[in-house]
């Protein structure tokens, strides 16, 4: 057996894992191409594998789902657990290399205790990927209305104040249009429906932060 430790981020993922006392690494590409070249490169090794990564967000949904369609054995962690491990680890050493290792060790301890099957990556559904991809897009779009507000406070221009005043409106209705996508989703399916009802029954929890728990964790029955 042999334990791969994927540390990932927006453009690139680096994989590793220890082999006779041997790291062996390879930085992939985090698209399509680079997850086909990560799949050659494990096929290699002849033995049964086991994939450990972080939960980045929508860096890390893709390839999860890619390794789960391949049948390779995946688990997507909450860094949270790996910054632990990384402590008692005791290791100073702060690179996407030294990460991708770490994160071999974490899986391989894991598999070891007998937790990775229950841990295991277990894809989600249509909706909730969709969900999740309209939650991000809605991050994004309200971090650019910040950024437009920001630049309309410095603005001593009129041209440019004007120009930063369309784009904000044009921004609102996009947000607004992601919603509404949204809360038809939900309104559609039963399960997700229920789910948000029980999340909004907690104090302080509104329908747009049950949205993202929902897009982030999946099924929380």
């Amino acid at each position: 057996m042999i334990y791969i430790g994927i540390d990932i981020s927006k453009l690139t993922f680096d994989a590793a894992y220890i082999l006779n006392s041997r790291t062996i690494h390879k930085q992939f590409s985090n698209n399509l191409k680079g997850f086909g070249e990560f799949s050659l490169w494990v096929n290699k090794s002849k033995k049964e594998v086991y994939t450990c990564l972080e939960a980045t967000g929508i860096y890390s949904f893709d390839l999860a789902q890619y390794l789960s369609q391949q049948k390779v054995n995946v688990m997507v962690v909450n860094p949270i657990i790996t910054h632990a491990f990384f402590k008692m680890e005791l290791n100073r050493n702060k690179t996407d290399k030294a990460d991708a290792q770490l994160i071999a060790r974490y899986c391989e301890h894991v598999v070891l205790t007998g937790d990775y099957k229950k841990r295991s990556y277990q894809p989600k559904g249509a909706d909730y990927e969709a969900i999740q991809r309209l939650v991000t897009r809605c991050d994004q779009l309200e971090k650019s209305k910040t950024q437009e507000n920001n630049r309309l406070e410095a603005s001593v221009n009129k041209q440019t104040s004007r120009s930063i005043k369309r784009l904000q409106k044009a921004i609102d209705k996009e947000i607004v249009r992601i919603k509404k996508t949204i809360a038809d989703i939900v309104k559609n399916n039963q399960s997700l429906s229920q789910q948000v009802d029980l999340l909004v029954s907690i104090n302080g929890i509104g329908e747009r932060t049950a949205w993202s728990i929902l897009a982030y964790i999946g099924d929380i029955r």
